[in-house]
């Protein structure tokens, strides 16, 4: 009789009737009870179940609840006979984190400890703030789990979701991992990004033996099959890059790799870079009387000549489609296939924003021995992508291969762009077996597959 309520009124309480209960008569109640601030406010949802506002907060509240109250269910129904939980949940004790530690052990990361801190923001809307931070480095996960890798592989930023629920929007700030590629070392299926991935493996091996610190690129086991590269185009939405990886491509044993070398994603002026390359090239003397056009090196000599007009839309503009033709072309048997010694191109996704920035990502070494460095190149694939729909669809040992939506539309146009393939890569013309520049240049304007090889 303390609450003041009478018995017949707090039997009806205990049995869960608590619908048309006023805020007074629940106030007795927890002063009696002795409840904290924590088992107060469970007691208020449960007399009140729900927040009305909820029902203005979602559209289509009755989908959403039905939604809801079905998953609970999936997963209550997982485990129902789990007797240390039934325990607790028979206990009717509740609790609100507002400060302290997690401790978890992570399959591939090993133990984790962070520490988390809770805080409720001003009204209206009632929200909560959460923060997660690391206390320290992982422990690497025992012989019993997978392999120890350089804990520095995981080191976590701070970023912000919203998660609703029905009383009202919580507002959290999580940590998580800054390549998405480590979700696929829980998920090697891809499923969470809605993918379907055939078997691979998490790529780290960098040149001279050495082991990066975060994961550079996934790399399926088998052989690419036709449609591999379009099936893979969902893996862009979590920040991923589909890309064919040529047998010639030391991936394994990270020889071709060195992303030490690649401050990501590089210089943003391409024109800048071309000219330097463009200048940098040994220019032979012209002869008396010499049709540059017809010579390899072209009409320009050692004048840089800017960057070429943006190109024409071809017949097929959609860029994607594009390089899944390639891609296929590449895969499959045919003049354009990519093999080496009996071995073909695998598939391979990148933590990349574009195609162009794939061979800075990875620290690609293939055009070392032009003096070209992977962040400069990814920087003028980036134009070529604004200004020739360029996607840059498979990357071997020392060859890049691109597929072109929009080519140049004019004789003129065509030799400004053969002047940056050739500022790009050097033998372009002479090693590509092109009798001149102006003939090189001609076959930019019909062509769809630009290939660059550097010895």
């Amino acid at each position: 009789m303390l609450a003041g309520v009478s018995v017949e009124c707090y039997t009806r309480l205990e049995r869960g009737s608590l619908k048309g209960v006023s805020d007074s008569v629940l106030d007795a109640l927890a002063q009696a009870l002795r409840l904290d601030d924590t088992e107060r406010m469970h007691l208020y949802d449960l007399a009140r179940a729900a927040d009305p506002a909820g029902r203005q907060f979602y559209r289509g509240w009755e989908r959403v609840t039905q939604a809801t109250v079905g998953a609970l269910r999936v997963e209550a129904g997982k485990n129902p006979y789990d007797r240390d939980l039934s325990n607790m949940w028979g206990s009717h004790d509740v609790h609100v984190f507002h400060e302290g530690t997690k401790r978890l052990r992570h399959p591939v990361v090993g133990d984790l400890e962070l520490e988390h801190e809770t805080m409720r923001l001003p009204e209206p809307p009632p929200r909560t703030a959460s923060n997660c931070s690391p206390v320290g480095p992982p422990t690497p996960p025992t012989t019993n789990t997978a392999p120890t890798r350089d804990p520095r592989i995981y080191r976590w930023r701070a970023s912000s979701f919203v998660h609703c629920c029905q009383r009202a929007p919580t507002v959290l700030v999580m940590a998580s991992p800054e390549n998405p590629l480590r979700r696929l070392a829980l998920d090697p299926s891809g499923w969470l990004l809605g993918l379907n991935l055939p078997p691979g493996s998490l790529m780290d091996q960098t040149i001279d033996g050495e082991v990066w610190h975060e994961p550079l690129l996934w790399l399926s086991d088998s052989p690419a099959l036709p449609g591999s590269w379009s099936t893979l185009l969902p893996a862009r939405r979590a920040g991923l890059q589909p890309v064919l990886i040529g047998p010639d491509l030391g991936i394994h044993d990270g020889s071709d790799l060195n992303p030490q070398l690649s401050p990501w994603p590089g210089d943003p002026d391409a024109e800048a870079v071309l000219a330097g390359f463009w200048h940098s090239y040994n220019w032979p003397e012209p002869q008396a009387d010499e049709d540059l056009s017809e010579s390899k090196t072209g009409p320009f000599g050692p004048r840089w000549p800017g960057l070429a007009p943006p190109g024409t839309p071809a017949s097929e503009s959609d860029p994607d489609i594009a390089a899944d033709r390639l891609a296929r072309a590449l895969i499959e048997p045919g003049p354009d296939q990519l093999a080496y010694n009996g071995e073909h191109a695998r598939i391979a996704l990148v933590p990349a924003l574009h195609s162009a920035d794939i061979p800075a990502a990875i620290g690609w070494t293939g055009a070392s021995n032009a003096q070209r460095d992977a962040p400069h190149l990814s920087t003028v694939l980036r134009s070529w992508e604004e200004r020739f729909g360029v996607r840059l669809v498979a990357v071997d040992g020392a060859a890049l291969h691109l597929s072109v939506t929009a080519p140049p539309g004019t004789c003129a146009a065509a030799e400004h762009v053969a002047a940056e393939h050739l500022a790009f890569c050097p033998g372009v013309i002479a090693d590509g077996g092109w009798w001149s520049y102006r003939q090189y240049a001609e076959s930019l304007l019909t062509s769809t597959h630009w290939t660059f090889w550097w010895d």
